[in-house]
This record gives C-alpha cells, structure tokens and sequence, in this order.
C-alpha cells in the first residue's frame, strides 16, 4: 500500500484509551435518542446528521442483560468456603474480530500484575496484583448538548468560540477538512454542511485535568482499600465504577458522584452493572434516566435463594440468561391479542408458547426469538413516522 507507519507516542496511548472510554458509555446514544423522542419535530439537522452515525448502535438485543459488563462479589458469610469470591466480566462496548481486550501478565521491580488491557494501552484496565482483584465499567458520566454555533460574522469578537479544521489523509484522493468548534475548550460537532447554525456539544470527565495514566500505575501496585481510593480517583473517565476484593477479605464497591469517590460496603452480595452499585439490602443508580434494574435485580434474586455459594454456583449466576424485561414485556401485550390469536392456530399455537415460556433467553429459543423482533418492530412502529429511520 506503500503505507508508513509514524512513530508510536504517548499521546497514541492516550488517544486509543479515550476512543475505548467514549464507545463504553451508552450516553453518546441514549441521550440524543431521548431527545428526539420528546421533541421530533424540533430535531436540527445536525442532530439528525448525528443520530445517523449512531443508528447502527440500536440494533442490540433487548435481553435486559448488561452488554457492557458486570461484577459480583459475595462476602465470606455467604459462601461454602467461608472465604469471599469474586467474579467478573469485562466490559465490551461492541463485538469486534479482533477483540478489543488481550490478556496481559505484566511484570517489573515495581509491579507484577495479571489482566486484561486493550491493545496500544500500557496498563492493565483490569486484573489481580497478588493482594487485591479490581475491575472498572463505566456509568454514564458524559452529557451531550445541543449548541447554537456562531455565525461566520461574530466567531472573531466571541471569545469562547474557536473554529477548528483538521485534516484526514485519504489515499488516491485529496484530503478531507474535518471542521468543529471549540466552546469554553469543549468540541462541538456540527454537519458537513455550513448552512446549519446547530451542533452536538460534549461535556465529558475525560476532559478533566487528572493525571489518567498515574492513576493506572498506582491501581496495579494498590494494596489496601486507601490505596485503591487514591488510584481511582486520578481516572475520572470510564471505567467509573469500581469492585474490589482482595485476600484478606474485603469487598467493597466504589462509584465517582458530584466529582468525589463514594464507597459501597455490602453485607453480603456486591453487585455492580452499568450505572447501578448494590447489595441485597440497597442499591445507588449512578444514572437514573439510563438505568435498567432487570439484570440487577434478577442476579440478586438468585443470590438470595442460595445460602452457601461456591464458584460453580456463583458462575451459574453470573451467567443466567434468564430476562425479566421479556417476561414483563409479555405480561402487559399478551393479554391485548388473546381474542384476536383465538382466530388464528399459527398465532394461538405462539401464543401458548409465550404464555409458558419462564424467559430463557438462550440461544435457539423460539419463544426469544419471537420476543426480541417484537419488541424492535413495536419500537420501530411507534418511532418511524415521527423520527424518521
């Protein structure tokens, strides 16, 4: 291709663990789309523009099943051994080929950690040093506004405006000028197209002025609960919220809120998803308006029927594919057919499957299947005329 590689810097490292950060957090989707729900005749072309890019993003499952990762943790009061256990699975903002963790064992004078990182970032996301296990997801910290943007005429004598153009080397053609603004040193986003005066303006931890990379170094030497505050709290973008365990037996969860570290001391089961952090007795929603308590409450339900959990039970647990948001989903339509599936023996025969059907959403289920492409059209038909594809 007669392609050079440039040098690879530290500023590389950064920019590959931001672009990680940003697709963890379903805000970038959530928000806008709430937006055009209430308002869809007052929606700009920018933000239309803007929803495009993102529109391949809502072709998920409604599983009620966390996509982006999960942990949980039971105290020694609840287990066989007496000892407490920790599970975890890493937060994946989208399937991708290759994958984007690798498991990494790193190991110097200083450090002598296991884990998982994404490629390009020297350090370990998350892992176990010899004393502590930990693991980082994220929790909705980002907002999105919608922004009017100065005109050509008063860009100069606005002091909190900068037009900014980069440019995209593009083979074989020439190259592409990438425009935005910057508002107070935030970007705003705006179409192609110069005729329009709105645009997507992001406020985002990330900018913040933390050292990121210090923040990482002291995670992966961290050996006590002060530590692990003092190390967290230099990473004030994704993950931000935090399970802990180490071998003397401490658990505990921790979450950024108002800009300041907060613990969570559990009895007996520590639960994180993403924007929730709970136990049997409480829980703290990090992002009330882009929260679902299906897959909490569901994991806890099963914590709460076993007296003495062991790893394999725990497993068992973590992984049940069972979704509450079907069963609940079918709770309130199947009722508003039953008349009209009397009519039909193909549609009575669906309906007496959903009926019975406790909501395993494994794979090969019919009733899953039939669950799933419901909830999508019904979503698409109460959508599409008014918000367009």
């Amino acid at each position: 291709l007669n392609y050079k590689i440039a040098p690879w810097t530290i500023e590389d490292c950064l920019a590959v663990y931001l672009l990680f950060a940003l697709q963890s957090d379903v805000r970038w989707i959530v928000e806008p789309f709430f937006l055009a729900v209430s308002r869809p005749h007052e929606s700009h072309d920018p933000f239309h523009f803007y929803l495009s890019l993102l529109s391949r993003s809502f072709e998920q499952p409604f599983l009620g099943i966390s996509p982006s990762g999960m942990a949980c943790a039971v105290t020694g009061s609840k287990t066989e051994t007496g000892k407490p256990m920790l599970l975890a699975f890493l937060p994946v903002p989208q399937i991708s080929m290759p994958s984007s963790w690798y498991e990494i064992y790193l190991s110097s004078p200083q450090i002598h950690v296991r884990g998982f990182s994404i490629p390009g970032f020297p350090f370990v996301w998350s892992g176990f040093n010899g004393k502590v296990a930990w693991i980082g997801m994220p929790s909705g910290e980002k907002d999105l506004h919608i922004s009017i943007l100065p005109t050509e005429n008063n860009t100069e004598n606005n002091n909190e405006w900068t037009r900014k153009t980069e440019w995209i080397k593009v083979k074989g053609q020439e190259k592409c000028a990438f425009d935005f603004f910057l508002n107070a040193d935030k970007p705003v986003f705006s179409t192609p197209s110069k005729k329009y005066s709105t645009g997507v303006q992001i406020d985002w931890s990330a900018f913040s002025n933390t050292d990121l990379p210090l923040g990482f170094y002291r995670l992966m030497q961290t050996d006590d609960p002060v530590r692990f505050r003092k190390a967290i709290a230099q990473i004030p973008s994704p993950p931000t919220i935090w399970m802990y365990a180490d071998t003397f037996g401490r658990v505990f969860g921790g979450f950024f809120k108002n800009g300041k570290i907060q613990s969570f001391l559990p009895k007996d089961v520590l639960i994180v998803t993403d924007f929730q952090i709970g136990d049997l007795n409480s829980r703290i929603l990090t992002a009330k308006e882009l929260s679902s308590p299906f897959r909490m409450q569901r994991i806890l339900d099963l914590c709460q029927e076993k007296k003495n959990l062991d790893g394999t039970e725990l497993k068992a647990i973590a992984t049940d594919q069972t979704s509450p948001l079907a069963l609940r989903f079918l709770r309130l339509v199947l009722p508003q057919i039953a008349s009209e599936a009397s009519h039909d023996p193909l549609m009575q025969k669906t309906f007496d499957l959903l009926s019975k059907w406790e909501g395993d959403m494994n794979l090969g289920s019919g009733q899953a299947l039939v669950t799933e492409f419901w909830m999508h059209t019904l979503i698409q038909e109460l959508f599409c005329n008014s918000m367009e594809e």
